[in-house]
């Protein structure tokens, strides 16, 4: 279930209320460890930080950073808060490039014939 950007306020008042990320999981019908990860989101980043907008657009070297830092011994979820992600984008990056290598980091939506 996507939260709405409505469901994210009220969610970001709830964590500075304190209520246990328990609770909120709940109350959102959310898995426990999705909502764990959106609060760390939300903590390091703030409001701006969860909220639905424009995706930012990483290059193939900043994939390929990000993954060796994985590779380093870093975890899938330390790395996805940091660059304010989902876990689940960091972990489709790691497998597209050990499947594809540097290519399949290669973004090709919207590119004719590709």
């Amino acid at each position: 279930m996507k939260l709405r950007n409505e469901d994210l306020k009220e969610i970001a008042k709830l964590i500075d209320k304190g209520e246990s990320v328990g609770y909120i999981a709940r109350r959102y019908n959310y898995k426990r460890q999705a909502m764990q990860e959106l609060i760390l989101r939300y903590q390091k980043h703030g409001l701006e930080g969860i909220l639905h907008g424009e995706s930012k657009k990483f290059t193939i070297n900043e994939k390929i950073a990000i993954i060796n830092r994985y590779y380093q011994g870093e975890s899938m979820r330390s790395l996805a808060i940091e660059i304010n992600v989902t876990t689940g984008l960091v972990f489709h990056w790691i497998s597209k490039y050990e499947k594809l290598g540097y290519n399949g980091l290669i973004d090709n939506r919207g590119k004719p014939g590709v």
